[in-house]
């Protein structure tokens, strides 16, 4: 039988009479709190008993203080002499027991209390929130921008998807911690001030424990992209910065600490360091992303089931002079390849080539910005290689058995590259040669059953 247990606490900061309920409730059960961490309550086994609870906060105290401050110990020592024992600490929070039947409250002004938790809220918990929802949100609004611009490429990555979902998740659950804060603190400002009792009824928990449930999910849905991507030593390098950053900032904090480092010294080495080791991760993160790039060539063999057309489905050709290209990003939303079916040696310009993309789209609201997104920038990335270029809407589709085509042409001469639209895909396609009729109602075959 374990004489120790951790659990994952939700309590708002400020829910102090939320919190004395459950840590009574605890040690009727026989578990009493002895210590206190940003990540769990650690509880430790005692004879069942029925006991008080109270939580105060101790605006002075920080996470970097080596001793405790001198007015938090006559704060202790004060409530030890009225019966009241501390069961554990953690900078400003702090809980206490009585085994005491009517103990004296240690605090029992509620206007002062509500002042007290104010300050300590503004100094500390409210400002990680805030930093917090800044991150998010510059996080949200840069991937946004990505997936605005290149729909069809970002939509694709679940990697994507999954962070700008995680993002939204964690501004949702600052903003509503931020704004419970405030609508309770405006009640218990209001009730200590009309009849002096304490407003104990927290305000937006639920919303809060909802994001956070949500939060959790998503990131163990981003873990599963992360490991089955092409991408996975890289994006699992990128998603463990974060952990890896937290978990080496509190080893220095903490080591700074039992050395007796004073508390302004340690605040800034802890924060140096760890934006300084955030450059380094990242630094490291791109130097193996070099280091492992691919370029995702096939064998013929892995061809025949990952790619839907080759050169060689169309004409003859030696395939021993040809090397395929390919690439592939699959989400619930797109399933996107790109596939380049090439000469290994380019001095014989006349050999057949092929080159295409081939978009998937799963979800038929999307269809419509990812055609805009490809349209535009095959066109944009034409006309800034020549003047006078562009993609002409071809009037009899039938050929490729399509809804829309669009056909490149300079002037008058048109070039074998088009843009294809079918009910739920979009290819484009690079023919390094002129495809015949023939050939290209294989290619249209080819594709649509992909």
């Amino acid at each position: 039988m374990k004489d120790t247990k951790r659990r994952i606490e939700w309590f708002a900061f400020f829910d102090r009479c939320g919190m004395e309920r459950h840590l009574e409730k605890m040690a009727e059960q026989g578990w009493m709190l002895s210590k206190l961490t940003g990540f769990y309550w650690q509880y430790r086994r005692i004879t069942p008993a029925k006991l008080h609870f109270a939580i105060t906060y101790f605006e002075e105290a920080s996470i970097f203080d080596p001793v405790l401050p001198a007015g938090q110990e006559a704060y202790l020592a004060y409530c030890q002499k009225a019966g009241w024992h501390l069961a554990a600490n953690a900078a400003q929070f702090q809980a206490f027991y009585s085994e005491e039947e009517d103990p004296v409250p240690i605090e029992t002004d509620a206007v002062t209390q509500v002042t007290n938790i104010h300050r300590v809220m503004m100094k500390s918990q409210l400002l990680a929130f805030l930093l917090l929802l800044f991150l998010s949100i510059f996080q949200l609004v840069s991937n946004l921008q990505m997936v605005f611009a290149e729909p069809e490429i970002e939509l694709a990555n679940n990697m994507m998807i999954s962070t700008i979902s995680t993002c939204s998740l964690a501004a949702i659950l600052c903003v509503s911690q931020i704004l419970g804060y405030f609508l309770w603190y405006y009640r218990a400002k209001k009730a200590a001030n009309l009849d002096g009792c304490f407003y104990d009824k927290p305000c937006g928990v639920w919303i809060g424990k909802l994001a956070l449930f949500f939060l959790v999910a998503n990131i163990v849905f981003l873990i599963y992209a992360i490991a089955v991507s092409r991408l996975g030593i890289i994006g699992g390098m990128a998603f463990a910065i974060v952990p890896a950053v937290i978990c080496l900032g509190l080893l220095i904090r903490n080591a700074l600490v039992h050395k007796g480092v004073p508390k302004g010294i340690n605040r800034f080495a802890t924060f140096a360091a760890v934006t300084l080791l955030t450059f380094v991760f990242l630094g490291g993160v791109v130097f193996v992303g070099i280091l492992t790039i691919d370029d995702h060539s096939l064998t013929e063999k892995e061809a025949k089931t990952k790619v839907p057309l080759l050169v060689s489905d169309l004409t003859e050709v030696d395939r021993t002079n040809y090397e395929i290209r390919y690439d592939r990003d699959n989400s619930f939303l797109l399933d996107r390849i790109e596939v380049e079916d090439s000469l290994r040696d380019y001095r014989d310009e006349d050999a057949p080539q092929l080159r295409y993309t081939l978009t998937k789209i799963k979800v038929s609201a999307i269809y419509s910005a990812c055609f805009d997104a490809i349209f535009r920038k095959n066109q944009k990335d034409w006309q800034e290689m020549s003047s006078g270029i562009g993609y002409v809407l071809e009037k009899n589709p039938s050929l490729w058995q399509a809804k829309k085509v669009y056909h490149l042409y300079r002037g008058a001469r048109s070039h074998p590259d088009y843009i294809v639209c079918w009910k739920d895909r979009i290819a484009e396609i690079q023919f390094y040669f002129d495809p015949t009729e023939k050939e290209i109602k294989a290619a249209a075959e080819a594709l649509k059953a992909y």
